[in-house]
């Protein structure tokens, strides 16, 4: 994935927590096309989902103090990726054939809907409220 003007919430540290999360995703996507073994396909994994989880509760965090209307409908969301994503970690991990590949994709095409669409109901928002 390339991380694009368009992509911008206009807000700087959640533009620079979705890069971070682009370059985890490449990074995974690195380690599988050179034929990484399985830990450290693994350890990138974790990584990605640790910081997934850290953006998705900053977010969330920012959405609340700031009275955001649509939160509840964006947390379902989050919850939602989380919960697909433990499950195929789990897969992962018991060693289930291209389970990697999947993980990818699914990142990839949540990642590229949830920013262009969900994220931009708040972008507006929070730059009207002065978030950085």
């Amino acid at each position: 994935m390339t991380w694009n003007n368009s992509m911008s919430v206009n807000v700087e540290s959640l533009d620079a927590q979705h890069k971070a999360i682009i370059a985890l995703i490449n990074e995974l996507g690195d380690a599988m096309n050179a034929g990484k073994t399985d830990v450290v396909i693994g350890s990138i994994l974790s990584k990605l989902i640790a910081y997934t989880q850290y953006h998705f509760d900053y977010e969330e965090n920012c959405m609340i103090v700031s009275c955001f209307a649509h939160h509840d409908h964006h947390k379902c969301e989050h919850d939602g990726l989380k919960k697909k994503v433990k499950a195929l970690e789990k897969d992962f991990l018991a060693g289930k054939a291209n389970v990697a590949d999947e993980i990818m994709n699914t990142l990839q095409q949540w990642l590229d809907h949830h920013i262009m669409k969900t994220d931009m109901l708040y972008s507006s928002h929070f730059t009207t409220i002065g978030l950085q």
